[in-house]
């Protein structure tokens, strides 16, 4: 089930609803977006379906990193019957429980595990489904055990994407390092982060990163209610994608490379 996501993506993590549904219909420079689970059973039940809000050549990312409340409350049928609601291709990340460092051990551990049995078992569900959606996992933990944990898991299942949760990790330093003890352990193809989605945090991550997603890009470009610079969007996506690859592995791009040729009007 798990497919090859063109590589080197940025991409924006959105609310479905008001001024960012009319910046999905007027910015062609958008590729990806990534809404919360719960923000798009909301797409489900006020738009009829993402078919009505997204752009043809729109990819879609829908994740379950959502306040602990909210996570923890969703029933594995209830998810897995939300899934087969969604009409429109998608990759779905789940997530339900944390590790969180000032956690006990034995607390981490018995919550990788839990992470791991759920995961599992929505993804042959939705296999048995038929589903076409993509299912990713969130690589959970703290230390290389964490890790090691989670890979017989991964090889079972032929996982050779996972992402990385980065939002409510203590520093820079530590995701990185995490990112780095994750992918030793579990050998992946290419690694999604969400969260410290900066140009500048971006270009320090590991090299097995080739997808990012944050909420860096709207304080950016300026989004408002009253408009946004497309030019300044445009160029966001430049350098995450630059990040990503050229500053990374000396390989020189030119912004034309990322950036389609279309007339850019500055609003705001």
């Amino acid at each position: 089930m798990t497919k090859q996501y063109p590589q080197t993506r940025a991409i924006l993590r959105l609310e479905p609803s008001g001024k960012f549904i009319d910046l999905l219909k007027d910015d062609p420079s958008i590729e990806h977006v990534m809404v919360t689970l719960s923000k798009a059973e909301r797409v489900l039940e006020n738009y009829g379906g993402f078919n009505n809000i997204l752009q043809p050549h729109h990819k879609l990312t829908i994740v379950g990193t959502e306040p602990d409340a909210t996570v923890t409350n969703r029933g594995r049928w209830q998810e897995i019957d939300l899934y087969a609601e969604f009409e429109r291709e998608a990759r779905i990340i789940p997530d339900w429980l944390w590790v969180y460092h000032r956690m006990e051990p034995d607390q981490q551990l018995e919550n990788v595990e839990k992470y791991l049995s759920r995961f599992e078992w929505l993804y042959k569900r939705a296999e048995e489904m038929g589903l076409p959606h993509e299912i990713t996992p969130l690589a959970k933990g703290v230390s290389i055990d964490h890790f090691e944990e989670s890979k017989e898991t991964f090889d079972r299942l032929g996982i050779d994407r996972f992402a990385m949760y980065g939002v409510q990790t203590p520093s820079h330093y530590d995701f990185c390092e995490r990112i780095e003890q994750a992918s030793a352990v579990l050998n992946p193809d290419g690694v999604l982060t969400i969260g410290r989605g900066s140009p500048r945090q971006v270009g320090m991550m590991p090299e097995i990163v080739d997808e990012t997603a944050g909420w860096h890009w709207k304080r950016y470009c300026g989004l408002t209610s009253d408009g946004y610079s497309q030019y300044k969007l445009a160029m966001w996506i430049y350098k995450i994608k630059r990040a990503l690859h050229a500053e990374r592995t000396n390989e020189q791009s030119r912004i034309s490379d990322f950036i389609q040729e279309t007339e850019v009007a500055i609003n705001g």
